[in-house]
Order: structure tokens, then sequence, then C-alpha cells
């Protein structure tokens, strides 16, 4: 029995080791996580939810606010502004209240620009006319 039970001793002092390696790694990783030039939001977000999703399966869960304050220190400077406006708010919004607001805006922002494309297009085929 001694043998045995020093053995399963060994055996978990491992496992406690390198599941406390595995979510230090993992915090790094997620205090890291940066959205990329041209990357969607989405795709950022969801980056971040699966880093938290292994923290959580590790036992290690970041709670609401913490991944909300590292999403919106993550974003790029074209989200300045948006980022500026939710840090104004009186308290930070849910999970995924900020991921609906900024997929909300991303969206708004690609038909403004769609919009803005057709018009300067039209300019230019409107000045193609006249010069014909």
């Amino acid at each position: 029995l001694d043998t045995a039970k020093t053995m399963w001793d060994a055996i978990m002092n491992l496992y406690q080791n390198a599941t406390t390696n595995r979510k230090l790694i993992l915090r790094e990783k997620l205090r890291n996580t940066r959205m990329n030039k041209g990357e969607d939001v989405t795709s950022y977000l969801t980056r971040l939810r699966l880093v938290k999703d292994e923290l959580t399966a590790v036992g290690d869960k970041p709670s609401d606010d913490e991944l909300v304050r590292i999403a919106l220190n993550g974003f790029t400077k074209q989200w300045d502004v948006f980022v500026q406006v939710i840090n104004g708010r009186d308290t930070l919004p849910s999970w995924d209240r900020l991921w609906s607001d900024f997929t909300q805006e991303e969206l708004r922002l690609s038909l403004v620009n769609g919009a803005n494309n057709k018009s300067q297009k039209s300019e230019v085929e409107q000045e193609n006319v006249a010069l014909a």
C-alpha cells in the first residue's frame, strides 16, 4: 500500500504541476491576444473565447469583466473611438453584450463604407459621362 500511495501521490503532484503550468501559459496567452490588422470582430472575439474555454477546462475560468477588459485592450487602433465609448459607460458590458455591440458596429461601418464606395463610383461614372 505504501508504494501504491507513493506512486499515486507522485502522479497527482505531476498532474497538479502540469495543470498549474497550463493555467499560467493560458493566462499569458489570454492577456497577449490582440486583434490582427484586417481581422474581423467575430474572429478576434472567437479567439479570445477559445482561450477562455481552455482556461475554464483547467479550472481557471476568467470573469466576464476580465474578459471584456482584455478584449477592449486588444482591439486595433481603428476601433479606438468605439473602445473609448464602451470604456466611458458607467459599467462595462457583459461579454455577450460586448460581442453584440462590436459586431453591430462592424456591420454599420461596412454598410456606411459600402454606401460611400457606391457614391464615389457613381461620381466617377458621372464625370466620365460628362467627359465623353
